[in-house]
């Protein structure tokens, strides 16, 4: 038998590269190519599921349909990029004397009056201010509420400079009165007033409430003849919608002590009203 010819031992033209390459997929590479390298990016391929659907084949000239291009959604420029501008409400304050229905006087050495500024809000303040007792008959003729007329559109909240006297321990929590507000014919309760949350005792001593949650301090100063240091607190409540959208008649403060508590005390001290407007 013929020995082999020496030309079945030499190696193929083709340069596969190192062994360790990372084969390269070319759309041009011919398809005959039988190489090592292009036979593993075959196998490789068959096992990706995942792989591009139109992703081109080896030694195949892409398809020159259209049909898995990605559609492109028509979206104005302006639709998302131009939020709804929300237009700034005037703030103004309307400042609203006690006028009659203030029947005592301030107890302080030199107390706030005229047009003054406490807590950031505008008041028209006196030396006089509205004391209340629950029962007027039995107690020098002290009435038991004070309502203030007015008629105002847009009124949003109502700021009360409002403390209570005799306002002792034995009566914290318990409510001793309620702020009204006269709406377009309809009357609202407001707030009922708690010792404790919405009014306090207007002056420090040893057996009264003297924090209250729901108010501020916006003034102190010496109380006359007492040698001690006495207080105005501000209670800002929230107007409902019936008054802003309506008319805003009235704001009226109510002594309740009798009916919620079976006592004469707490009294009631209203010393300013202010209704906030925004148009």
């Amino acid at each position: 038998t013929p020995a082999p010819t020496a030309s079945a031992t030499v190696e193929p033209l083709v340069d596969a590269g190192p062994p360790t390459r990372t084969p390269t997929r070319s759309p041009t590479q011919p398809a005959s190519e039988t190489s090592t390298a292009t036979a593993t990016v075959a196998a490789v391929e068959t096992r990706q599921p995942t792989a591009t659907p139109t992703a081109t084949a080896v030694g195949y000239e892409p398809l020159p349909s259209t049909a898995t291009s990605t559609p492109t959604l028509a979206v104005s420029p302006t639709s998302a990029a131009s939020p709804t501008a929300t237009p700034t409400a005037a703030t103004s304050y309307q400042p609203v004397p006690l006028g009659s229905v203030a029947n005592a006087t301030q107890g302080f050495v030199a107390p706030p009056s005229g047009n003054v500024t406490l807590g950031g809000v505008p008041f028209s303040v006196s030396e006089r201010v509205f004391q209340s007792q629950a029962e007027a008959a039995s107690h020098s003729g002290y009435p038991t509420r004070a309502r203030l007329n007015m008629s105002l559109s847009s009124a949003r909240r109502v700021h009360l400079l409002l403390t209570t006297g005799n306002g002792f321990n034995a009566y914290a929590g318990q409510s001793v009165g309620d702020v009204v507000a006269y709406c377009s014919g309809s009357s609202i309760i407001l707030t009922q007033l708690r010792l404790g949350q919405e009014i306090r005792e207007w002056h420090g001593e040893p057996n009264v409430v003297s924090t209250a949650t729901r108010s501020r301090e916006v003034w102190r100063g010496e109380i006359a003849g007492a040698g001690v240091m006495g207080h105005i607190d501000l209670l800002s409540l929230d107007l409902p919608d019936q008054c802003y959208d309506g008319t805003l008649e009235g704001i009226e403060v109510v002594d309740r002590s009798a009916e919620t508590i079976g006592s004469l005390d707490p009294a009631l001290n209203l010393t300013g009203v202010t209704v906030e407007v925004h148009q």
